[in-house]
């Protein structure tokens, strides 16, 4: 698995998950340790890793996100590609066809930063959707993960845990390599690996034909 992150993912994990909420007043200042103990913690702010693809059902992810996600939440929007190798061609013996060189590594180095970008102008879309919300989500706090990937179940997975994510949400359906593991029964797969809270967004039926 190949993953390309923001620079602002490379922050240390724990700046977010660790912070502590200190009262200014004098009674808290004097207050024992049994009373300190007993109050409620304060919870930290939600981690969500959202897999979209660009796909009309995947904006059923982002619908959800815009109605349900604290603006305070730390969201990562993640899309993957397939892996891109080289392809190796034998010889062609057939006579008068014309025999084409397999690709490159030039060839898999335009092709690999094709494919990635094209999954991050959907991610992008997808972040700016969020941000012109008018939920007051955090720009700083909103990233994009592509990775390159032939298993991308464990690569949602492995994502999900390096980022201490609380809930992943995924679409019921969707194109490219989320589809195919969507189809390979991907939100079964996460229920049954990951510790945290997996939503999957189904699309919208069509409506029923009138009875006559």
């Amino acid at each position: 698995m190949s993953e390309s992150t923001s620079p602002k993912l490379d922050h240390k994990k724990s700046s977010h998950r660790h912070h502590r909420h200190h009262k200014d007043s004098a009674s808290s200042v004097s207050a024992s340790s049994d009373e300190r103990s007993a109050s409620p913690a304060i919870t930290d702010r939600p981690v969500y890793l959202v897999c979209y693809d660009g796909s009309k059902d995947a904006e059923k992810t982002i619908d959800y996100m815009l109605k349900n996600a604290r603006q305070d939440a730390r969201i990562i929007l993640f899309g993957s590609f397939e892996t891109v190798d080289r392809v190796k061609v034998q010889p062609t013996t057939v006579p008068g066809a014309v025999y084409v060189p397999s690709p490159g590594d030039e060839w898999v180095k335009q092709e690999r930063h094709r494919r990635s970008h094209n999954v991050s102008y959907h991610l992008m879309r997808a972040k700016q959707r969020l941000l012109d919300s008018g939920r007051g989500f955090d720009d700083l706090e909103v990233h994009e993960v592509v990775a390159e990937s032939d298993d991308v179940r464990a690569t949602v997975l492995d994502i999900a845990q390096k980022h201490k994510v609380d809930a992943i949400i995924v679409g019921s359906r969707g194109h490219g390599t989320i589809k195919r593991a969507l189809l390979g029964s991907l939100s079964s797969y996460l229920v049954h690996h990951f510790e945290g809270n997996v939503i999957v967004c189904r699309a919208s039926t069509a409506a029923a034909p009138a009875a006559k």
